[in-house]
């Protein structure tokens, strides 16, 4: 049964406390075992699995941004043909406009899937149909595409200051900009989860050391001491 990463820490914690009260009978000849290298090394733990929790902030903090920027698209790009079909601009380019919008519908029937999170780390998966494009590449994408057939449409003209063309383009770079502080987010969650993994379970990390501080506490005092059966209570397992 594996133990959670902050019990792991504290359990690190209580350890270094039991050193600590040993005094001048806990003396390790190994550098790595003395009192202030574990000290030390319960101290980087503890920044390890905070860092861990900001990085998991920035991440849904990024994503649920990215969810709200993206979530007036349709509506956006519904005004945008609406305006563009008011005007005397010919039926192929209000056909190709309407495509367009229609891709962007997240109403439209089809195949349900579900977009990874990074590394299932919290709640924000976000459910997109392949059938309409709703993954936020392809929102992006399809979204850079009606503005680019409006803009080559000299009737396109609104004087409403969020559907004209400079206004749009500018929402498309949001998109493609909060999509990317997601992707840097998911880098930055996944350099914590390795370095607190490194930190924890990997050489000379925390379960490592803590096995080599029990084994010394063990030989100075024995293995049916007072001291080796507060060692006992302590679980640190990768």
């Amino acid at each position: 049964m594996k133990t959670g990463n902050v019990k792991q820490v504290a359990a690190f914690g209580k350890l270094v406390g039991i050193c600590n009260d040993l005094g001048a009978g806990y003396n390790p000849s190994k550098e790595a075992l003395q009192l202030n290298a574990i000290t030390s090394l319960f101290t980087q733990a503890q920044q390890s699995l905070e860092a861990m929790r900001v990085a998991r902030t920035n991440y849904i903090l990024a994503v649920n941004e990215r969810q709200e920027i993206f979530a007036g698209v349709y509506t956006r790009s519904s005004r945008v043909v609406r305006a563009l079909v008011s005007t005397e601009s010919s039926m192929e380019n209000i056909r190709d406009a309407k495509l367009l919008k229609r891709k962007l519908n997240p109403s439209l029937p089809g195949k349900m899937v579900s977009a990874p999170s990074a590394g299932q780390e919290g709640s924000n998966a976000i459910i997109s149909r392949t059938s309409s494009r709703l993954d936020f590449d392809g929102v992006a994408d399809t979204f850079a595409r009606l503005v680019k057939l409006v803009e080559s449409i000299p009737a396109y003209a609104p004087n409403e200051a969020d559907l004209k063309v400079s206004a749009l383009k500018s929402m498309h770079a949001d998109l493609i900009s909060q999509s990317q502080a997601v992707a840097n987010a998911v880098h930055a969650l996944a350099m914590a989860r390795i370095s607190r993994n490194s930190m924890i379970t990997g050489k000379d990390g925390l379960i490592q050391t803590a096995n080599a501080v029990k084994d010394y506490i063990r030989s100075v005092y024995g293995v049916r001491s007072e001291q080796a059966k507060e060692l006992g209570k302590l679980r640190l397992v990768a």
